[in-house]
């Protein structure tokens, strides 16, 4: 119930949409984490030896977390991880508006600090547009 929460709230953590089935995000995805999904299963269990619990303990596994994913993002990351892809998986093709934006405003800042007369001229111009579509 909590990840349906987190989705209808904040969307899929990879695409952000809020629409459809929430399918809990391991990260770091079992197969990482342990090895396969029936050894995370086991341990969650903690149906493990006392040698596979101490086994992975020596190793370091890590703690995992859960976050909202999709259906289309979930069964693209499954693959990924299944066939040992070393990729970021997008969902959509495309980057999230948040990153264009910040790109924007870092060549914004980049051209105030580098290039400040280019800068000062593109300013006017913009101002000039502004006040030539005003109502």
């Amino acid at each position: 119930r909590t990840l349906a929460r987190w989705m209808a709230r904040h969307g899929c953590h990879h695409c952000g949409t809020k629409v459809g089935a929430v399918i809990g995000d391991h990260m770091p995805p079992n197969k990482v984490a342990f090895g396969s999904s029936a050894a995370a299963e086991a341990f969650r269990e903690g149906t493990q030896s006392l040698w596979t619990r101490a086994w992975q303990a020596v190793r370091g596994v890590p703690k995992q977390r859960f976050f909202p994913q999709c259906r289309g993002c979930s069964d693209l990351q499954s693959v990924a991880v299944r066939t040992g892809v070393k990729k970021l998986v997008m969902h959509g093709g495309g980057v999230k508006i948040g990153a264009a934006v910040a790109g924007c405003v870092a060549a914004r800042h980049y051209a105030m600090a580098r290039h400040p007369e280019e800068y000062a001229k593109w300013e006017a111009k913009l101002e000039e547009l502004k006040f030539r579509f005003a109502p």
